[in-house]
C-alpha cells in the first residue's frame, strides 16, 4: 500500500526532465504558447481590419467634400487613407494605388498640379513598388 503514494509522488516530480508530470507540462507549455501567438495574431489581424475600416470611411468622406468642393479638407483625409492603406496593406496593393490616384486628382482640382504629377507618374503595376 505503501507503493502507491510514492508511485503518486513520482508522477508530480517537480524537477527534472523525467516523469509524466514533465511530459505534461512541456505539452501544457507548448498549447499555452501557441494560443497565446495565435492571440497575437488574431488581435494583429482585427487591427489591422479597423484601420482598414477607417480608411475606407475616410475615402467615403473625401468623396463627399470633394463633390461639395472643399478640396482641402478632402485632400487631408486621402492623405490620411493613404497612409494607412500603404501601413496596412504594402505599397504595392491595388488599394494604394487608387488611394494615390484620388490623391492626385484632389491636387489637380486644387491646381496643384506640381503635387498631382508626381503622383500620377507612380506605377501601377503590382510588381513594381511605388514611392513618393
Amino acid at each position: 500500500m505503501s507503493e502507491k503514494p510514492l508511485e503518486v509522488v513520482g508522477m508530480l516530480r517537480v524537477g527534472g526532465s523525467e516523469g509524466p508530470m514533465s511530459a505534461w507540462r512541456s505539452r501544457f507549455l507548448r498549447v499555452v504558447t501557441l494560443v497565446g501567438f495565435v492571440l497575437l495574431c488574431t488581435g494583429a489581424a482585427v487591427a489591422q481590419d479597423s484601420e482598414l475600416r477607417r480608411a475606407n470611411a475616410l475615402s467615403e468622406q473625401v468623396v463627399q467634400l470633394s463633390r461639395q468642393g472643399h478640396y482641402v479638407d478632402a485632400t487631408r483625409l486621402a492623405s490620411e487613407a493613404l497612409v494607412i492603406r500603404e501601413k496596412a496593406l504594402g505599397p504595392e496593393h491595388p488599394d494604394v494605388a487608387q488611394s494615390l490616384n484620388d490623391l492626385a486628382g484632389l491636387y489637380t482640382n486644387q491646381g496643384r498640379y506640381a503635387d498631382a504629377e508626381p503622383l500620377y507618374k507612380q506605377p501601377r503595376d503590382p510588381g513594381k513598388s511605388f514611392r513618393r
